[in-house]
């Protein structure tokens, strides 16, 4: 029982180093044929299970994966598995052959070249790294009077005395507006009108 145990996890063991084995053929294979795409979803598949793969593999893997970066142009990535590669395959020589080892140096030698043209970054608001070990300077009466801030005092304002102000002018007085006459009504007239000498007298007397 306990050898059936034994012998069906070596066959397990065996099919999935296999199966891996296989997984790097068919990606190299992608990439090979400029199918890149394709290679890198075999790649980012296989990077869990890459530690299963013997050293030669795991240093050809990650040289295929750099590469198959650097063509796509994610030269970050490139660069760190193009130098995963170069250390593994000094520690383990033999996973690429002089024609892959000789286009490592190249294109790890570009995109180290890129990365330090850029230098350090100009601010500390960049990474924020400069922040953290800068040493507040505390400023002492005995220190140089350079470090000395000085601070602009403002100019006071000045206010004019109330009685020098002088009063608003008055207005001119304007001379008031003629009134016309009210009208009159005209005189009654005596034409007409009855007096007691125009009344006949009685008849009679």
């Amino acid at each position: 029982m306990r050898f059936t145990a034994s012998l069906g996890l070596c066959l397990g063991s065996l099919i999935g180093c296999a199966t891996y084995h296989d997984d790097l053929e068919r990606g190299q294979h992608y990439y090979e044929h400029s199918q890149y795409p394709n290679a890198l979803a075999i790649w980012r598949t296989l990077e869990p299970d890459q530690n299963s793969l013997s050293y030669p593999e795991q240093a050809r893997y990650a040289y295929l994966r750099g590469m198959t970066d650097y063509r796509m142009g994610f030269r970050a990535d490139a660069r760190h598995w193009l130098a995963v590669s170069r250390a593994i395959e000094q520690k383990h020589p033999g996973g690429l052959d002089a024609k892959s080892a000789s286009e490592l140096e190249q294109v790890l030698a570009e995109l180290n070249a890129a990365v330090y043209a850029m230098g350090p970054p100009s601010s500390a608001a960049a990474t924020g790294i400069e922040l953290t070990n800068t040493t507040p300077v505390v400023l002492t009466p005995s220190a140089p009077a350079m470090l000395q801030v000085q601070v602009p005092v403002a100019s006071p304002v000045v206010v004019p005395p109330i009685n020098s102000v002088p009063a608003p002018a008055s207005p001119a007085p304007t001379a008031p507006a003629p009134v016309s006459p009210a009208p009159t009504a005209p005189a009654p007239s005596n034409t007409g009108a009855i007096t007691p000498s125009s009344v006949p007298p009685p008849s009679g007397f």
